[in-house]
Order: C-alpha cells, then sequence, then structure tokens
C-alpha cells in the first residue's frame, strides 16, 4: 500500500493488485478522519505516475466512471471520444482537465486540498450540468480558457474551505450562470483575475437565497457578474477603494472577495522563550515558547510559523487600510511593553483576563496607527494550543487558525500538515472582548495613561483627530437622471418630499459616518450608517396613502444594511435604492420617509453641488 499525502492534510492510500484484470483500490481520508472508499478502480483509473494523462472514454454519452489523481502527482484528465457524462474525478494533487472533443457536461470533479485547471479547447457552456467540489483548500481555474464554459455547472465549497480562481482572459466575467454554494469568506477565496479593466465600484443584491455581485469599471461598465450563497455580505453600492467586502489588488485587474483582518506580529518583535527572547522572524516549528496560564509560564511547542506580506491601502479607513498598531514602550504600563510593539490591527492584547483587538485600544497617541509603514511582513505563530505568550514584555496571543491558515506561506524547513479550523468560542485561551460596555473603560485608562506619558514624537507621528461633527442628516433624494429633491418639511420624526409626476426612483441620500469613528474605536461598529429608516408611505391625489415595501422585510435594494433582530427600522448606507412602484399619471406625490435615528456624522469639508428639479 502506498499513502500520498497533500499539504491540507488529505491521505490517498492505494493498494495496486496486479494479474490479469488490474486494478488499485483507493481509501481517502480527510484531516478530520472522514474516510471516503472508492473501492477497486480499474486499469488506467488512477494516476501514480507525474506527468501522465488519465484518458476517459464515453461512447455515446455512456460510460464514466471514478478517476484518481493523489496528492504529489501532476497529470491530465482528458476525454477522447465524445461527450463526457457521469464520470467523477478525485482531484488530491495537480490536475488539468480538457477534452479532445468539445463538452466535458455531467462530471463531478472533487478537488480535496488538490488543484484543477480547465484545459482550452471548450466551447461556452462546456461544464453544463457539471459539479466542482472544493474541501480543505482544494483549488479550481478555468485557467486563461473561455469563462462561458462555466455556464450551468455548480461549485460548492465544503468542510476545510477552497479557493476558486476565475479568470476573464480580458473580456466580460459573467458567472451569473453559475451556480456558487457554501461559500464562507472566514476560510474560501473567490478571485476574479484579468479582468477587462481595473474595478472601480461593486454593487452587493440581494436574491432568493442568495447574493448577487456585479462590478463595474470607471465608466459604468459592467466587467464581471457572480451569484453567491453561503456568506451574507451588506447590500449596497461600494467604491473598489472604500469600505468594502471585496479586495482589489495591486495592480488594479483583479478582485478578491475573501477573509479580512489578519492576527500577527511585524518583524523585530521578541518572543519570550525559555532561553530568553527570540525574534519572531526567527521563531521555527518545534521551538519552543513561554506561554502564560493564570499568570504562571508554561513552554509550549511551537507548531506552525506562518507569513505574509501586506501592502497598506491607503484610500481606506485606517482600521481597514492595513496600517500597522504601533504600542508605544510603556503604554500598557511601566516596562510594558518593553520597546515599541508592531502588530497587526485585529491582533489582540491580554487585558483584565481577556483579549482586546489592539484597533479597538487606539488613542492616537501610545497606542496608533503607524502611517509610516505602507509595507510590511508579517509573522503568525502558533502553539499546540492557543495561548497567552509574551511579545516585547506585553502579553498577547498567538495564532488561533480560524480557517484562514492557506493564505499564509510556512516558514522554515519543515512541513507540517495542518489540523482543522479552530474557533473563539471553543478553543481560545482566554475570551475575546468587544463589547462596549467592556472596552470602553479599558481605552479610557489607557487613553489616561496615554495623557501623562504625552510627547511631541508621538504627536508629530498621529496627530490628532479634530474633526466637527453634526447630527444632521442632510436627507434628500436623487432621482435616477441624477435630480436633487430637497425635503419639504420635517414633523414628529417625518421628512416629507414632494415627488413629480414622472419620478419612479430614487435614491435615499444622507450624510454617513461609521460609528467607530464618531464615537470611539472601542465601538465595534465599522459600518457606514445614513439614516434609520421606519415606516414609508406614498400619497398621491386625494387617495389613501400607500405603504412602500416594509423595510423590515424582504427590501433587496442596494444601500440598505440588513434587518437587526428586534429592530422597528433598517439603516440605509447613506445613499439606498427605493422603488416608489407604480405612479399615478400626472400628478405629484408625497413622499414620507420615517427616521428614527441618524448621526452623529463627520463633518466632510467639500461641499456636494446639487441641481434642483427641473
Amino acid at each position: 500500500m502506498a499513502d500520498y499525502t497533500n499539504d491540507a492534510g488529505v491521505t490517498y492510500s492505494i493498494v495496486h493488485r496486479g494479474g490479469l484484470l488490474p486494478s488499485d483500490t483507493v481509501k481517502i481520508t480527510d484531516p478530520d478522519g472522514t474516510v471516503t472508499d472508492l473501492g477497486a478502480l480499474g486499469s488506467g483509473q488512477v494516476l501514480t505516475k507525474n506527468g501522465g494523462t488519465l484518458s476517459i472514454i464515453s461512447v455515446l454519452g455512456i460510460g464514466g466512471g471514478t478517476y484518481v489523481i493523489p496528492p504529489g502527482i501532476t497529470g491530465t484528465v482528458t476525454t477522447v471520444v465524445a461527450a463526457l457524462t457521469n464520470a467523477t474525478i478525485y482531484v488530491g494533487g495537480t490536475a488539468t482537465i480538457t477534452t479532445a472533443v468539445s463538452a466535458l457536461s455531467g462530471m463531478t470533479v472533487n478537488v480535496d486540498g488538490g488543484k484543477a485547471t480547465v484545459g482550452g479547447n471548450l466551447v461556452l457552456g462546456a461544464l453544463s450540468g457539471s459539479t466542482i467540489n472544493l474541501t480543505n483548500g482544494g483549488s479550481f481555474s478555468n485557467g486563461s480558457g473561455l469563462i462561458g464554459l462555466l455556464n450551468g455547472s455548480t461549485i460548492n465549497f465544503g468542510k476545510g474551505g477552497g479557493n476558486f480562481i476565475a479568470n476573464a482572459g480580458g473580456t466580460l466575467l459573467d458567472l451569473s450562470a453559475t451556480t456558487i454554494q457554501g461559500f464562507d469568506a472566514a476560510r474560501d477565496f473567490i478571485s476574479f483575475e484579468n479582468l477587462p479593466a481595473a474595478p472601480a465600484t461593486y454593487s452587493i443584491s440581494n436574491l432568493l437565497g442568495s447574493q448577487s455581485i456585479t462590478v463595474y469599471d470607471a465608466n459604468g461598465q459592467r466587467i464581471a457578474d457572480v451569484n453567491i450563497s453561503g456568506q451574507h455580505f451588506t447590500a449596497g453600492n461600494y467604491s473598489a477603494t472604500g469600505v468594502g467586502p471585496l479586495t482589489v489588488s495591486s495592480d488594479g485587474a483583479s478582485l478578491s472577495i475573501e477573509a479580512v483582518g489578519s492576527v500577527c506580529f511585524l518583524p523585530g518583535t521578541l518572543l519570550r522563550t525559555p532561553e530568553g527572547e527570540v525574534a519572531v522572524e526567527d521563531v521555527q516549528i518545534g521551538d519552543t515558547v513561554l506561554t502564560f496560564e493564570n499568570g504562571k509560564p508554561v513552554a509550549q511547542p511551537v507548531v506552525w510559523v506562518g507569513s505574509r506580506r501586506a501592502d497598506v491601502r491607503p484610500g481606506l479607513p485606517l482600521d481597514e487600510a492595513g496600517w500597522p498598531v504601533r504600542v508605544r514602550q510603556n503604554a500598557l504600563a511601566d516596562g510594558v511593553p518593553s520597546k515599541d510593539l508592531l502588530i497587526t490591527p485585529e491582533h489582540c492584547l491580554y487585558l483584565d483576563g481577556q483579549f482586546v483587538p489592539a484597533r479597538m485600544l487606539v488613542n492616537g497617541e501610545t497606542i496608533a496607527y503607524d502611517q509610516t509603514i505602507r509595507a510590511y511582513t508579517y509573522y503568525h505563530v502558533e502553539t499546540a494550543q492557543h495561548a497567552v505568550i509574551m511579545a516585547d514584555g506585553a502579553l498577547t496571543e498567538s495564532y488561533l487558525d480560524t480557517g484562514n491558515r492557506r493564505a499564509f506561506q510556512q516558514a522554515g524547513t519543515v512541513v507540517r500538515i495542518p489540523g482543522l479550523a479552530r474557533c473563539w468560542a471553543d478553543d481560545a485561551a482566554a475570551p475575546l472582548m468587544t463589547a462596549r460596555d467592556a472596552v470602553e473603560p479599558l481605552h479610557q485608562r489607557l487613553a489616561q495613561r496615554a495623557e501623562t506619558l504625552r510627547t511631541a514624537e508621538a504627536e508629530a507621528l498621529c496627530p490628532a483627530d479634530v474633526a466637527t461633527l453634526t447630527t444632521e442628516p442632510d436627507l434628500h433624494l436623487v432621482t435616477e437622471s441624477g435630480a436633487i429633491i430637497n425635503k419639504a418639511r420635517s414633523h414628529n420624526g417625518q421628512t416629507i418630499f414632494i415627488v413629480p409626476p414622472h419620478v419612479q426612483a430614487v435614491h435615499l441620500v444622507s450624510r454617513a459616518s461609521r460609528p467607530v469613528d464618531t464615537i470611539g474605536p472601542f465601538v465595534d461598529d465599522r459600518r457606514m450608517l445614513g439614516v434609520l429608516v421606519g415606516q414609508m408611505m406614498l400619497q398621491e391625489g386625494t387617495g389613501k396613502a400607500r405603504e412602500l415595501e416594509p423595510v423590515t422585510g424582504t427590501l433587496a435594494a442596494t444601500g440598505w444594511h440588513a434587518a437587526e433582530a428586534g429592530q422597528a427600522g433598517r439603516w440605509t448606507n447613506g445613499d439606498a435604492a427605493l422603488s416608489l412602484g407604480a405612479r399615478k399619471p400626472g400628478g405629484f406625490g408625497m413622499l414620507m420617509v420615517e427616521v428614527l435615528a441618524g448621526g452623529p456624522y463627520r463633518v466632510e469639508q467639500a461641499t456636494a453641488q446639487v441641481r434642483a428639479v427641473s
């Protein structure tokens, strides 16, 4: 028996039997211990030599069978006679899937920690009816071929996550006819590559059981469409360089849907070990670090070390742009940290028996975003169990794999097969605390300490934020033609607008700010909030006013945040689409919008130029 194991920890156990009818018995064991027994497969169905080809013969669509490319093996899977149906391919290694004819419809491809790429010579809809299952970090790409070959196919993200790379080949990337299911941004990755133009904006809208993402260039031309289910993003319109769930690559030609926020150390951070302090970049798998349990040092082995390069995106808010957080010497207490500690914003400090993200403690002086560092490499250090460790004399956390391990390069020469992803609720060494009532007192305590340590150097690094705040939302309507409709009056929480007869859809536009910016970093709410809208009514003529679609229902228009349980209204993001429905001909309408809450808002220096309704 021969075992083939890939980096994801998936093992293919293959027993070869010779004789007149040679066969290979294959069992696949996932990292969680799940076993898939494929039974005995005939000659030519299992590839065990690099560079080989598995030829699938399906005469008149009859046949199929099971084919295997195990870990460590690179090869090709091809059909040689007619359209393939009912074939199942298991990819633990690296496979190129192609055909000597034109279609591969009806097959199932299970990419379990391996990598599969579709080759050329395929036609529109060539994979129609096919299913691609991505598990344990498996990767699937259409290569540089026709993106339309995926029309009618289904891509399923499963346990352990996966990567789907859609190569547009410089043309419209239209995946609206491809079903994508089970996506989870905490573990999965979707990348749109080689788009016909740089992404400028994108919209996310709610469908029945899924969400639609449409990407536009600077001229408003549609350059990508995809529908996904399994992950709920806040519906709305976003700038590719602004706040939102998607990220744009440094070359501007690709877009990705991925997890955000990493918990890491920057180079030069000194970790406490039984032998003394060691720079994080020098720590290797198998080394030992000191962890702290109930205040007592306990040695734990390092089981994984990862690293990744970060490039700051200055167009985003400070907490999302990627600027590292500098915790200045003595910021937490005398001698804590012992020197300036540089960490990523999501990295947690251990304070008062709980882990608190560094971004929630920023005060602009002793704990601040260092905007002098625009690119850097950061490091993860994982211990056998998630632990409190000491970095530069401050108590902080080791790496907890919540599903993003595959985004990092493993350091050193020792190869470790990673285990299953963990979660804060079950596996953390201490509670993760983001609630305002617990974090705000910590923030105030450290801010007061900062006043006693204030230096000219700190003020020069991060000047005080002197933004002006207002509670005036400046709520108005914008029609589809771009015309502005200002409010007629406000009374008892109702804002009244007079709508011309030719207007059937508008946008509710207002000031918008993030609570984390207007209240403080100790508020873990980074949504861009406009106004909290309750009931909306349209009165036309002498008839009874009709209620527009309830905001707490299934409203799927752009610019609305998800409805919150128990809340009577729904927040806009400052630019929310609203359909007025069928209008009575020739008459003006009175739109009544109930505003339940709004503000405070940051007042920007620039003022928008308005255009009156004609």
